[in-house]
């Protein structure tokens, strides 16, 4: 993908799938997910001197994704005039599991992080996918450690709801 310089190789092929997957949970929509990794990428290649001060890459990564995403929220809002309407995860996520999750459970997972909004899917995935903390959380979105956590904490609680019909369905 990016040819010319190593340095930009070497970080793609670091952290381009854990920008996809956070890419993807944010979107809903892989074709997405990868125009916006692509996005991402780019704008490396065009202003190197971005990385320069930068001491934790895949935090600055995950950042530059997430504005991606806002901006191509406020695109395609201002395009439509509708609200962002996402799609069904893909098939992708089936696979990707955060620490301890049962690989079973994937498919109802992924339809329930369909199901909340946006900003608390960013946290959820952050936090279980990425394995951040609220204060790397924050600053990655530009939030506040609290609205990191009040995010994680109203994201927990929805996909309980979600998916307590399910587990009770198995355990009955």
């Amino acid at each position: 993908m990016m040819s010319g310089s190593p340095i930009l190789e070497r970080l793609y092929d670091e952290h381009a799938d854990a920008v996809f997957g956070f890419l993807l949970h944010l979107s809903g929509s892989e074709a997405d997910a990868r125009d916006l990794l692509q996005d991402v990428f780019l704008k490396l290649v065009r202003k190197p001197g971005l990385l320069g001060s930068v001491h934790h890459i895949r935090a600055f990564l995950l950042r530059m994704a997430h504005h991606a995403f806002v901006d191509s929220i406020r695109r395609r809002q201002t395009r439509e005039r509708s609200a962002l309407a996402l799609g069904e995860a893909s098939c992708w996520f089936a696979h990707q599991h955060p620490p301890g999750m049962e690989q079973d459970w994937g498919p109802e997972v992924s339809r329930a992080m369909t199901q909340i909004p946006a900003e608390q899917r960013a946290v959820l995935h952050l936090k279980l996918w990425q394995e951040r903390t609220f204060a790397e959380i924050g600053q990655i979105l530009g939030i506040s450690t609290h609205t990191a956590a009040s995010r994680y904490r109203y994201a927990l609680n929805k996909m309980e709801a979600l998916l307590r019909p399910h587990y009770e369905q198995r355990h009955d």
